[in-house]
């Protein structure tokens, strides 16, 4: 006789209880136990990667949230910068764009990876597996 998990056992006292009175409810033909065991380790092995996993991210996380700082605050600086040239020099204005165009574009792309890491944090909180361990043992 194969291991019976705790739903399979439900559904065979239900299914023997429309039988009829004497019958024999054969038993189960396949041992789930040894999968179920393996799917058991697998997501207590999961679980603990993905805990790793999501410090990993938080790390990540805050360190391109430092960079957006930083970016910031840099552009604020070569936006006022003039270069040590006389008041409204329009070549100077000229440059600071050019500089601030490059940090924003970079800011965009760090704006970007941070919306991919917020995207990959709500899919492995998702993803944890407790939800088929209920019905195992």
């Amino acid at each position: 006789m194969g291991k019976i998990t705790v739903l399979e056992e439900m559904a065979m006292g239900k299914a023997a209880a429309k039988l009829p009175k004497g019958t024999k409810m054969p038993d189960p033909k396949i041992d789930l136990g040894k999968p179920e065991d393996e799917l058991i380790k697998s997501i207590a092995i999961f679980q603990k990667s993905r805990e790793e996993l999501e410090k990993k991210l938080a790390d990540v996380q805050n360190a391109c949230g430092k960079l957006k700082t930083a970016i910031k605050q840099e552009s604020a600086y070569w936006a006022a910068q003039k270069f040590g040239l006389s008041g409204d020099d329009k070549s100077a204005k000229d440059a600071s764009k050019i500089i601030c165009d490059n940090l924003d574009m970079i800011g965009d792309k760090v704006d970007k990876a941070i919306k991919s890491f917020d995207d990959l944090e709500t899919t492995i909180e998702k993803i944890d597996g407790s939800d088929l361990l209920p019905w195992i043992k």
